[in-house]
């Protein structure tokens, strides 16, 4: 017995089995890849514009539990945009909802790493790319999960 999906899935991708395995998860991973550059471009962005400090102090002076149920609702909201839309566009501008929460609730945790350890960052960045790097010339070369 199946159970069925709530969410009508996107017609691109609905026939995955014609369309070949191995192609449909380079497409998720090619996305994916880009949502992560994204959230990293729109924290150095923040950053380096100045208005990582005054968002994040504020942030952090706020109730957390009030700031996730917000990530939560937002992640939500994307996620069923996203999977409802018959459009690429629109399924694109959900998904660009989400990257936007997700570099928000990043934002506070970072600078509040780099005030306490400056450089923190850097090797962390470097290290998450060393290891990213691995695991995907792994993927890649073997076709494997």
């Amino acid at each position: 017995m199946t159970k069925k999906s709530r969410y009508r899935y996107s017609p691109h991708y609905r026939n995955v089995s014609q369309q070949g395995g191995s192609r449909f998860i380079v497409s998720v991973y090619g996305h994916l890849f880009a949502a992560v550059v994204l959230v990293v471009i729109l924290e150095i962005a923040l950053f380096q514009t100045g208005l990582a400090q005054p968002l994040s102090v504020r942030m952090l002076k706020a109730p957390w539990l009030l700031i996730l149920a917000l990530l939560h609702l937002v992640g939500w909201l994307a996620r069923r945009v996203t999977y409802r839309a018959r459009s690429l566009l629109a399924q694109y501008a959900g998904l660009a909802v989400y990257i936007v929460a997700k570099a928000a609730i990043l934002m506070p945790l970072l600078y509040l790493a780099d005030s306490q350890v400056p450089g923190v960052i850097a090797s962390a960045a470097q290290f998450t790319l060393i290891g990213f790097l691995g695991l995907t010339g792994v993927a890649f070369s073997t076709r494997k999960d």
